[in-house]
């Protein structure tokens, strides 16, 4: 398995094609990488030198196939090694420097979205969603330079524009009636104002690509051949 540009070695050992009585073999720099997750014991382990170390995260345990549970253990090394990362750059208090750290623990704390890569800088941050229908969607939000003074920048294949700064505002106006009315920074986003707007984009354009996956299925389309979910229109036989 290969997460942000690291290989790692694996075996997953299915029982009777059943989840729950399944074993994980890996290598040394793995079991290390995911130590810290022991709290959360559940029915898949790590077999490493003949010891079996319970080291999957809650989330693990929710997965109902051997890809589902092989995709959210590849979310949980990337954010182990993304953590692991700014704690070894941890060298000085340079503006760049607090840069990655807030940025890192503002993606560790994201839930819902699978981390696919993240750039040396901290700027350029892509993520995999999916919608209700378990289609895949991969989306990259772009940090300014005055983050989180500017709005982040959302590329993805969507029909309409992500709401960035209408989720940035709805946090606020939220985060004020939880506080009591207090002041809050106008001026400040974060990265999960771009989550939750690609979330909310995804989510209303779900019927409409259901459509076109009938049309898509159904007739012969001559144009788009190749068809990405951003494209609206289609040329049809008839």
């Amino acid at each position: 398995m290969t997460v942000l540009g690291e290989d790692f070695a694996l075996v997953l050992n299915l029982e009777d094609n059943n989840l729950a009585q399944s074993s994980l073999s890996c290598s040394t720099e793995l079991c290390t990488l995911l130590k810290g997750h022991e709290e959360f014991i559940k029915n898949v382990y790590i077999i490493l030198d003949f010891i079996n170390l319970p080291i999957c995260e809650q989330r693990l345990t929710s997965a109902k196939s051997a890809p589902e549970f092989l995709l959210e253990l590849e979310d949980l090394i990337a954010k182990s090694l993304l953590a692991m990362r700014t704690k070894d750059g941890n060298h000085g208090v340079s503006k760049e420097q607090e840069h990655v750290e807030e940025v890192s623990a503002e993606i560790l704390s994201l839930k819902n979205s699978r981390l696919i890569s993240v750039s040396q800088d901290f700027q350029r941050i892509v993520f995999s969603f999916e919608d209700k229908k378990c289609r895949g969607h991969q989306a990259t939000i772009l940090l300014p330079e005055l983050y989180p003074s500017e709005v982040p920048q959302v590329y993805g294949s969507f029909p309409i524009q992500v709401p960035v700064y209408d989720m940035h505002q709805k946090r606020v106006l939220t985060e004020k009636a939880q506080n009591d009315n207090e002041l809050c920074n106008l001026s400040e986003y974060k990265l999960i104002d771009a989550v939750h707007a690609i979330e909310y984009v995804i989510d209303i354009c779900c019927d409409f690509w259901n459509v076109l996956d009938e049309l898509d299925s159904s007739i012969v389309v001559i144009d788009p051949q190749h068809p990405t979910r951003d494209i609206t229109y289609r040329r049809f036989l008839v």
